[in-house]
């Protein structure tokens, strides 16, 4: 179909096909065609901006990201990528800012609590990094990993009661997720049993 001219229709299928076939390389080479074709496309200029980041290209990526933000219905999730990749430059206020902006709008977003967490842990900011992290514990009351960080927090703060009472909810957590787990294999199993495929 590329070759009969039709690349809007069928590029982006192609680099979202070759990446999920783990072929990076050739996944890039069809978006940057698609972006050269129709540069209004926002979906394919996001996964190039993944994409090089997967790629260690931080700075094309930061770049990828900085134009996205400036668009209303990508901010919140370039926004979120964009902070951690300036986290990981160090580059604290920005990444917090680029947070902090997204949070005023969308107070529930979940991956923008967590990264600002993660941030103001980061730099010890101990208390300050508790309201992100208790709120997601209000909004995901069945994540034990915010438990985790939860009885971190509280241990640096030297609440030790709150501290043990996450680490207890966290080994729970942990505990009834690894039970599904092993059933949800060992459903697939006798599936593929009963339907007489190898497993």
């Amino acid at each position: 179909l590329t070759a009969e001219g039709q690349f809007a229709e069928v590029l982006g299928r192609l680099g979202d096909a070759r990446l999920m076939n783990g072929d990076r390389t050739g996944a890039k080479l069809a978006y940057l065609e698609l972006v050269e074709e129709r540069p209004d496309s926002s979906r394919v200029r996001y996964q190039l901006a993944r994409l090089c980041a997967a790629e260690g290209e931080i700075e094309e990526a930061v770049a990828a990201y900085r134009r996205l933000v400036e668009e209303p219905d990508w901010e919140a999730r370039a926004g979120v990528d964009l902070a951690q990749l300036l986290i990981g430059r160090e580059e604290w206020d920005e990444a917090e800012g680029l947070l902090a902006e997204i949070l005023a709008e969308t107070p529930e977003a979940q991956a923008a609590l967590w990264t600002l967490g993660a941030l103001l842990f980061r730099q010890e900011r101990y208390v300050e990094a508790l309201e992100p992290f208790e709120r997601l514990g209000e909004l995901t009351p069945n994540d034990y990993t915010v438990d985790a960080m939860l009885s971190k927090l509280y241990g640096r703060l030297g609440r030790e009661q709150e501290a043990h009472r996450a680490f207890a909810r966290y080994q729970e957590g942990k505990a009834q997720a690894e039970i599904r787990q092993r059933l949800e294999v060992e459903k697939r199993a006798l599936l593929g049993e009963i339907l007489g495929e190898s497993p």
